[in-house]
């Protein structure tokens, strides 16, 4: 059985539209990465489960690399909002471990081993690329650079990180997939496309999921 992870009503309505789909069971995280971790760790005790397929839509760092609509494979998702925060925006790591099996707040995702232990295939033309975590969403330019610049992501979200952390826990693997309805930072809804977004999310999910043997 594959655990399908999708934050709210709207994505994993996109995601189930064209399913059926064999072998997997749908739940809806929630939102933010708490709420993610909690629902995804609750499901996973619940049954057996060969991975986890979290699914959603996101923000760019690149619209260039990763456009409206586009769709991404995460590879490393960080939660950069764990430490000390200065007057500055700035954040200092505290002298401490976040958890026991997980000191730093960083989880390197292997998107082709997840796939194959699920069975499943990823489309060739799906870009790549490391993704973070924030409890709140990214609210201007300035900042979005700076998270740009730091840690090299592609595209932000609200739940990767606590899903895959949840699959961590249970010795599972984890393979995300966002597509892109914004700039992050940008809070022009004008200039956001959450329809194409879902849209996108509708057909990766049956690229992904509705060609299984």
């Amino acid at each position: 059985m594959i655990l399908l992870a999708c934050p709210t009503s709207a994505e994993l309505n996109a995601v189930v539209r064209h399913g059926p789909w064999s072998d997997s069971h749908p739940v809806c995280t929630g939102v933010g990465p708490v709420a993610a971790a909690a629902t995804t760790a609750m499901a996973l005790a619940q049954g057996e489960f060969r991975g986890v397929v979290h699914l959603g839509i996101a923000g760019s760092f690149d619209l260039a690399a990763a456009p409206l609509g586009g769709v991404v494979v995460a590879t490393h998702e960080t939660w950069p909002e764990y430490g000390v925060r200065r007057n500055d925006g700035t954040i200092t790591p505290l002298t401490f471990p976040m958890h026991p099996r997980l000191p730093r707040p960083s989880l390197p995702l292997d998107p082709t081993a997840a796939a194959d232990a699920m069975g499943l295939a990823l489309d060739p033309s799906w870009v790549w690329g490391p993704a973070l975590t924030v409890a709140g969403v990214t609210g201007d330019t300035a900042l979005a650079s700076a998270y740009h610049y730091r840690f090299q992501a592609l595209i932000e979200s609200m739940e990767g990180f606590g899903v895959a952390f949840a699959a961590h826990l249970a010795g599972v693997p984890c393979l995300e997939i966002r597509t892109i309805a914004n700039a992050v930072g940008e809070r022009d809804k004008d200039r956001w496309n959450i329809p194409l977004a879902l849209e996108a999310l509708s057909q990766a999910a049956q690229l992904l999921l509705g060609d299984r043997a």
